[in-house]
C-alpha cells in the first residue's frame, strides 16, 4: 500500500509500529490513531533502546491522536517529541491533552503548524470553575504560531492575564475555540459602591472607603477587558469564534427547575 494517503487506527498504534507505518508508507499525509505508545517503557520506567530510525522525514501533514497514553501521563509529551521531528511538513495536529510540554514540543517541532485541535469525548464543556489549576498552554500556541488559522479547543483554558501580557502572533486566525477565565469583574456590592461613589464624585461629596476601592477597581477591570478585547480586534478575519459557556449547572426536579450557581 505504498500509495495510500489517508490511514485511520481505531485502538492506537506504539511507537515502534508508528515509525514503521512512516518508513513503509511514504505518501501517507493523513494519521488518526489513539495513543499506546508503553514500548519503550518498561515497567519499572526504565527506558528501553530505541531502534535505530532508517528512513526520511516523513511526508505527513496531518496527525491526530483520539486518545492519549494510559500508563504514564508524561508518555504523551515524550511520543510527541520524539516523533514530531520526524514530520516536519506537518500542518494540523490534533491531541486528546495540552499542557505546558506538550505545547512546547509542538512549537518547537512544528514551524508550518495551522491548525490545532482538541480532541475530547462529548459532553459538558466545563462541569466546575476554579477546580483544576490553568496552566495557559493555549497561549504558548497562540502567541508562537505565526501560521496558526484554526485553534479548536474550547475545553482548554487560558487566564485574562497571560493573555493580556503576552500577546498572540497568529493574528490569521480563522477559527478560536477556548476558554477566558480569570477575567475581572466587580461584585453586586461593589457595583452598588460605584454606582454610589460615581454619583458622589460627580456632586463633590466626600466618598466612604468602599466607594473608592470600587471606583479603583472598575478602573482596573476596564483596562483589563479593553486589552482583552483588544487581542480579539486584532483577529479580524476571524469565522468562528467560541469562548465557552456560563460555569452554571442547571438541575431539573419534578418540582420544578433549580439553578446551582458554583
Amino acid at each position: 500500500m505504498p500509495q495510500l494517503v489517508t490511514l485511520r487506527v481505531t485502538d492506537g498504534i506504539t511507537k515502534t509500529v508508528f515509525f514503521s507505518l512512516l518508513s513503509n508508507l511514504p505518501n501517507l499525509q493523513e494519521l488518526t490513531t489513539g495513543s499506546r505508545f508503553e514500548d519503550y517503557t518498561r515497567d519499572d520506567g526504565v527506558d528501553i533502546p530505541r531502534p535505530e530510525i532508517k528512513f526520511a522525514p516523513s511526508r505527513l501533514q496531518r496527525l491526530h491522536f483520539t486518545s492519549s497514553s494510559s500508563l504514564h501521563q508524561n508518555e504523551d509529551h515524550r511520543m510527541l517529541s520524539e516523533i514530531l521531528p520526524w514530520v516536519p511538513d506537518l500542518i494540523e495536529i490534533g491531541v486528546s491533552r495540552l499542557d505546558c510540554k506538550i505545547a512546547i514540543a509542538i512549537i518547537f517541532n512544528c514551524p508550518q503548524l495551522q491548525s490545532l485541535r482538541h480532541n475530547t469525548h462529548k459532553g459538558a464543556i466545563c462541569q466546575r470553575y476554579g477546580g483544576a489549576r490553568v496552566d495557559n498552554s493555549p497561549g504558548i500556541v497562540l502567541c508562537n504560531s505565526i501560521h496558526l488559522t484554526e485553534f479548536d479547543g474550547v475545553r482548554l483554558k487560558i487566564e485574562a492575564s497571560s493573555l493580556v501580557l503576552n500577546p498572540w502572533i497568529c493574528e490569521g486566525l480563522v477559527e478560536l475555540r477556548l476558554q477566558i477565565v480569570g477575567v475581572t469583574r466587580l461584585t453586586e456590592e461593589e457595583e452598588m459602591d460605584y454606582k454610589q461613589g460615581l454619583l458622589l464624585r460627580r456632586l463633590n461629596r466626600t466618598l466612604l472607603e468602599a466607594e473608592t476601592k470600587a471606583l479603583e477597581k472598575y478602573e482596573e477591570v476596564r483596562k483589563q477587558h479593553c486589552k482583552i478585547y483588544g487581542q480579539l480586534a486584532k483577529l479580524v478575519h476571524l469565522k468562528t469564534l467560541e469562548l465557552g459557556m456560563e460555569y452554571r449547572v442547571i438541575t431539573l426536579f419534578r418540582t420544578g427547575a433549580v439553578v446551582n450557581i458554583d
